[in-house]
């Protein structure tokens, strides 16, 4: 019996790769992007729940037990199954069921380095969490395939590049006939100008020779050059589409997935570009050289000739033996490389916070380990490419050998001349190096077909489709209406339950409530950063749902509480995503609202002074007021603004909110935990625990003395003990 494996592409994926050998017993095949999705599988994995939702969502029956060792052992259910294990006594994962013996499981680890294995019993049960999840057609089920496997798709990128790959097919070939022609060139001072001592001809050639050796170099030159030229061109084009598809992603993408995950994509374009441009070599050079070379080869010798094909076999078995080494290997190096880029990552983003907690020695450890474990792979896919290279080259020996054993009987007996023998074997080389890149093409196309399902599991997502549906623009401006919006993230209880709510144009509201009440959240879902479980979000009468994204973000600007400092000037990062021709007097009238120019002038450098993601020159409160000033620029009409003044003392955060308020023409939308702000707000939302409590002005929230008035006693409350 053959059993279907899928290997997991990211740490997380043990869950839907599991499920997707389940579904493909059945005939069904999907991307494990698409699972994922489906699984709502975050940095915390996927729940059994999760699995359920995506084997329903294309007509599988489930049944999830509870059980113990007692029930494997009774053996009366059908396999293959999923089972929930605790590997290590640390990690939750899954296994696939296939089979169950007296004293052994047959297990699937998703978990490339282990793959299918028989697992002792008590071994099992030491891991086994008691959860197993049966999985079935149901009588709607019809098998379907929305997968794609092959990097082909990529090929079509070389016919807009036909030029150089012609140039280094014409320049190939020159090269390949002078090296031909050098052969025979020997062949002839040995079989014919020196014993007839032709001095005059041997001179004449030898000069005519050395012009074309140099003209050979000037070819190899245009070859190796074109070559190059098309790998950058392929790289640029595959490098590129990627980054754009990342950026055209929804936000439920990266927050479902490490950073080192997606950066680690982009080691994996080399592999592809290796094996399109070795593709190409081997297509139209290596066969052609392969041809031309066995026909001069044929008219030396035909005996010899037969011994050289006898060899091909022997190259056969070498590929086909490495196949699935070599596929394994380059999952491995590559899924450790993406663990170790993730932790690097994060730990260069969060320094200051293990210097402050004293934990380098700690983190170091960690990096350290999955480090040697990505090098151990690595050595590991290495060795076994020597190891593949070793017996070619034995192979290559051998046959050398042999041919000049026979040529050598061949000369003795007067059948062929020393100089055809001679000529024979050095053309051998421009026989077997075409024949040996083709044999190499074999782990560039495994190493490329893993790179790009590793690089497909992110194509395969979906992006936000922007500038695909009506636009308003204009015809926006009005109220912002909300109604029985819930939303939850993935299948957690909701978030947000049933919020209704009016935002009247041109007024400023205050979102009020403790953390983990839904401000956040409800203030994404106007931006459309994720899209609403129920309800729906109308502006001036639209529905959000047939808005541009890109004129929805131009119109509601969002900005966060950890708002980010690109790498450039403070000139360049006041002008990302400013509306077009900022005059100066405007950049510095706003820099003034949010009450920093005059820190900006007292800058030795002004505007032009250089910020970056690390800067430590400016303050985090400056930091803030800067990407304030940056949403101020904008030409929106509605500003969310959320914890914008968190970072600044309460004499500058009263005199910024002041400022604010008083812009005319645009609706402004503040989360705050500092209730100050609400003073000076229109209306004010309270939320708890994803719910609308109440809403109202400030004096009208005070008289009641409801939950607004509860949060302000308990605000004044602390900071009475904070002067104490």
């Amino acid at each position: 019996m053959k059993y279907k494996y899928v290997a997991q592409v990211d740490n997380k994926d043990c869950g839907i790769a599991a499920l997707s050998m389940i579904m493909k017993k059945y005939n069904t095949n999907i991307s494990l992007s698409k699972l994922r999705q489906l699984a709502h599988t975050d940095l915390n994995g996927t729940t059994v729940l999760g699995l359920t939702k995506a084997a329903e969502y294309f007509k599988f029956e489930t049944k999830v037990i509870n059980a113990n060792e007692n029930f494997l052992e009774d053996n009366t259910f059908e396999a293959p199954f999923i089972v929930h294990v605790v590997k290590n006594e640390i990690l939750a994962h899954y296994y696939v069921i296939y089979e169950i013996t007296k004293n052994h499981i047959l297990v699937a680890d998703p978990d490339s380095d282990v793959g299918i294995f028989k697992m002792k019993k008590e071994d099992f049960y030491e891991q086994w969490t008691g959860i197993a999840m049966f999985i079935f057609p149901s009588l709607e089920y019809t098998p379907i395939s929305l997968k794609e496997n092959s990097f082909k798709k990529f090929f079509p990128l070389i016919l807009e590049k036909k030029k150089l790959v012609v140039i280094t097919f014409i320049a190939a070939i020159i090269v390949l006939i002078i090296q031909i022609a050098s052969t025979f060139y020997l062949q002839k001072i040995i079989d014919v100008y020196i014993p007839q001592k032709m001095n005059g001809t041997i001179t004449i050639i030898s000069l005519g020779m050395i012009i074309i050796y140099i003209y050979q170099q000037i070819f190899s030159f245009i070859q190796i050059n074109s070559m190059n030229q098309l790998s950058q061109s392929l790289t640029s084009d595959i490098v590129l589409t990627y980054i754009k598809h990342v950026l055209k992603l929804p936000m439920s993408f990266f927050s479902t997935r490490r950073t080192g995950e997606i950066i680690s994509r982009f080691t994996d374009v080399s592999s592809i570009v290796d094996a399109i441009s070795s593709v190409i070599i081997s297509i139209f050079l290596d066969m052609s050289m392969i041809i031309i070379v066995s026909f001069f080869l044929l008219r030396q010798n035909m005996l010899l000739f037969c011994l050289i094909l006898l060899s091909i076999p022997v190259y056969a078995i070498i590929i086909i033996s490495f196949f699935r080494p070599f596929k394994k290997l380059s999952t491995d190096a590559m899924q450790a490389n993406s663990i170790m880029s993730s932790s690097i990552i994060e730990d260069l983003n969060g320094i200051s916070t293990i210097k402050s907690l004293g934990v380098e020695d700690e983190r170091f450890s960690k990096i350290e380990s999955e480090f040697g474990d990505y090098l151990n792979k690595e050595f590991k896919n290495i060795q076994t490419r020597y190891v593949q290279m070793a017996l070619k080259t034995v192979t290559n020996l051998i046959l050398n050998v042999v041919v000049l054993w026979t040529g050598s009987y061949l000369v003795i007996t007067g059948k062929v001349t020393l100089g055809q023998v001679i000529t024979f074997s050095l053309l051998i080389s421009y026989f077997l190096t075409p024949l040996e890149n083709i044999i190499n093409l074999q782990p560039k196309l495994q190493a490329a077909k893993v790179a790009y399902n590793r690089l497909n599991e992110v194509y395969l997502v979906n992006g936000e489709e922007i500038n695909k549906k009506k636009s308003y623009t204009n015809n926006l401006l009005g109220d912002i209406q909300i109604n029985k919006l819930s939303y939850s993230y993935g299948l957690n209880d909701e978030i947000l339950s049933d919020i209704t709510l009016q935002i009247k144009m041109n007024s400023v509201t205050c979102l009020v409530g403790p953390s983990g009440s839904g401000k956040t959240t409800l203030a994404k879902l106007l931006v459309k950063f994720y899209d609403a479980r129920h309800g729906e979000i109308l502006l001036n009468g639209f529905s959000l749902k047939d808005i541009d994204i890109g004129t929805l973000r131009q119109f509601i600007n969002y900005l966060p509480q950890d708002p980010y400092i690109f790498d450039g000037t403070i000139l360049d990062n006041l002008l990302i995503g400013a509306k077009e021709k900022v005059e100066e007097d405007e950049l510095w009238a706003v820099l003034d609202i949010v009450e920093i120019k005059d820190e900006i002038k007292k800058m030795p450098l002004g505007l032009q002074t250089s910020l970056s993601v690390e800067n430590t020159t400016i303050s985090g409160g400056q930091k803030q007021r800067i990407a304030l000033a940056r949403t101020l620029l904008t030409d929106s009409k509605v500003l969310v603004l959320d914890e914008v003044t968190s970072q600044l003392d309460l004499l500058l955060e009263r005199k910024i909110v002041n400022n604010l308020v008083n812009i005319q023409h645009k609706t402004i939308i503040f989360i705050a935990h500092r209730l100050e702000v609400a003073k000076k707000s229109d209306k004010i939302i309270a939320l708890s625990e994803g719910k609308v409590i109440e809403q109202g002005e400030y004096k009208e929230l005070i008289d009641r003395k409801g939950f607004f008035y509860s949060l302000i006693h308990a605000e004044n409350k602390i900071d009475e003990e904070n002067c104490k």
